[in-house]
């Protein structure tokens, strides 16, 4: 199976989504008799302004892209329990979105399958009923999700430092989400996002405190995400998309600006660590 992920934003002003239509180009070239693309949706225009056109317009791009023999994973808002996007922090709003994507997309496709994914914010020692950060004010109930995920990475601790990953990390997140929204309601769970991160600082491009080495974090991480234990742990956890990306980001507190480096591919020591360990 070739499984890629991507993301795509929808306005008012803009229903076509056409920079989905590259990456679909892209997935038919993989080998694989089973692609699945996975797509994260946010809307710009906010979601008081996803009305019954909008859901049509996503339902039908969405049955365009079955139609070449794709099943897509469809992840509308994403991240909805933060505060960083336009679609953030409002339960009531995205869970009517929600419902009426959902609807429209189950009425035109057969393959594509809705994909709720929190942040993991929840995780860090938040109260799992709060508006930020929480999970449960925005799941619109288990027979309104295919697929249940999560936003879940090593970034090092608070100060985003080069550190190793806690030895059961990974599998330790996987299970208390899967005990909520997974097997207790009978529903897999995908990691919708996750990596781990080398960070420096932007000025200097020196390694950021830590001491660990790019290699050991990245396919530390990598090993415990895929590990057979994990799957063992949590039978119903079932794919991990992972974050192929270099971006500058405000740590914890008042620490300044770092560059993470997210990538997995792009090294080739760590590149060949992980397609061994695939293969294994």
């Amino acid at each position: 199976m070739a499984l890629v992920g991507t993301y795509t934003r929808i306005s008012t002003g803009d229903l076509s989504m056409s920079n989905i239509d590259s990456h679909v180009t892209e997935l038919l070239k993989q080998k694989g008799d089973k692609p699945v693309l996975v797509i994260a949706l946010g809307v710009d225009s906010g979601l008081k302004s996803v009305d019954r056109n909008m859901a049509i317009a996503i339902a039908q791009k969405m049955a365009s892209i079955e139609q070449k023999g794709i099943t897509v994973w469809l992840r509308p808002f994403w991240e909805m329990n933060g505060d960083w996007y336009a679609w953030g922090g409002q339960p009531a709003d995205f869970i009517a979105a929600w419902k009426l994507v959902y609807t429209m997309v189950h009425r035109a496709c057969k393959k594509t399958h809705m994909l709720w994914s929190p942040n993991s914010l929840f995780a860090d020692g938040g109260n799992v009923n709060a508006v930020r950060g929480g999970w449960a004010p925005y799941f619109p109930g288990k027979n309104w999700v295919d697929l249940t995920g999560l936003s879940f990475y090593h970034y090092g601790g608070f100060e985003r430092n080069n550190i190793l990953p806690a030895k059961n990390a990974a599998v330790d997140q996987i299970k208390k989400f899967d005990s909520l929204y997974g097997s207790k309601i009978g529903k897999y769970v995908v990691l919708s996002e996750t990596s781990a991160s080398y960070a420096r600082d932007v000025a200097t491009n020196t390694a950021a405190p830590g001491g660990a080495s790019e290699y050991n974090i990245k396919t530390q991480w990598f090993n415990q995400v895929i590990a057979a234990a994990t799957q063992k742990a949590v039978p119903y956890f079932r794919a991990a998309v992972f974050f192929e990306i270099v971006k500058d980001e405000n740590a914890g507190g008042n620490s300044p600006v770092k560059r993470m480096n997210f990538q997995i591919l792009a090294n080739t020591k760590i590149r060949t660590a992980i397609l061994a360990a695939i293969k294994g």
